[in-house]
Order: C-alpha cells, then sequence, then structure tokens
C-alpha cells in the first residue's frame, strides 16, 4: 500500500461506494488487513455496516477467518448481527470460536442471535447451549418463550426453545 502512488491510494477510497467494486475492495483489506494503514482497514467497518456489502464482508470473513485480528472479527461480528445476509455466518462463528470471542462480546451477540428465529441458527445455539453462562441461558429461554410460547426438548440434557 505505502509503495503506491497516493493517487492510487486515494482511488481506494472511492471505490467504497460502488457496488460493483466493493467486494473486491473488502476482500483485499481482510487478506491484506494487518499490513494495512488504519484509514484503510477502516473502511472494512464501512463497508460491513451497509446492508448491500455485509455478505461480501461475511464472505471475506470467512476467507480470512484465522489471520484477521480476535479484536477484528468480535466488531465485525456485532455490527454484522443486525444483518439478516449475515446472522447464519455469525452464529457458525459464534459456536465455533465460542471460547476464543471475549465473554462481553459472546454474550451480547448470544443475545441478538436469540431473537433469531433460522433453523441454521437454532441448531447453533443448540450444540453450545450448556457451555452458556446460566444468566444467559435463562435470558435466551425467556425470550424465545415469551415468542413462541412452547419449549421443545432436547435429548441432550437440556431445553431449547423453538
Amino acid at each position: 500500500y505505502k509503495k503506491l502512488p497516493e493517487r492510487v491510494r486515494s482511488i481506494i477510497f472511492k471505490l467504497i461506494d460502488k457496488k460493483e467494486t466493493a467486494g473486491y475492495l473488502v476482500r483485499s483489506i481482510a487478506g491484506n488487513y494487518n499490513m494495512l494503514p488504519e484509514n484503510v482497514r477502516n473502511l472494512l467497518f464501512q463497508l460491513c455496516d451497509k446492508e448491500e456489502t455485509a455478505g461480501d464482508v461475511v464472505d471475506a470473513m470467512a476467507e480470512e477467518w484465522y489471520t484477521l485480528p480476535q479484536n477484528i472479527k468480535s466488531k465485525l461480528l456485532i455490527i454484522l448481527s443486525d444483518k439478516e445476509k449475515a446472522i447464519d455466518f455469525v452464529s457458525w462463528a459464534v459456536k465455533d470460536d465460542f471460547d476464543k470471542i471475549p465473554k462481553d462480546i459472546r454474550n451480547e451477540l448470544l443475545n441478538k442471535l436469540s431473537e433469531r428465529t433460522t433453523q441454521d441458527l437454532k441448531r447453533e445455539t443448540a450444540e453450545i447451549f450448556d457451555e452458556l453462562p446460566e444468566e444467559i441461558r435463562n435470558e435466551i429461554l425467556i425470550k424465545r418463550r415469551f415468542k413462541t410460547k412452547y419449549t421443545d426438548f432436547v435429548n441432550n440434557g437440556f431445553s431449547f426453545v423453538i
């Protein structure tokens, strides 16, 4: 990036507003995240916040999952948890990196996810339900009970609301 002429570097900031180039920009930023200056890194958050490019951020995060810093993944997951296109990825990420996600971020994500109703999300949450802190389990159960009015008992020894 630093070797590029200033004119070329300034083009990067114009690409953020073009849907046809935003996906490439997201992948380039995610793939080179640790080598880029902060102002370019921050473009990833701007693109994550847009509904039309949230799916591109999900794809880039999946490709670069093990190279992106944990604190960046956590921040992106919080933003993506509000995007319909990204909800299944967020639920997978929480399940897959459950122990690595900071407790406060994980609990916030689980609370947001508990309001969703996709089959994949139910399965992901059920797989980690026993590992959740008791207050989070209770909060999820209460939210789901008020929303659906019945509980499905899973054979793994815990109840999970559908």
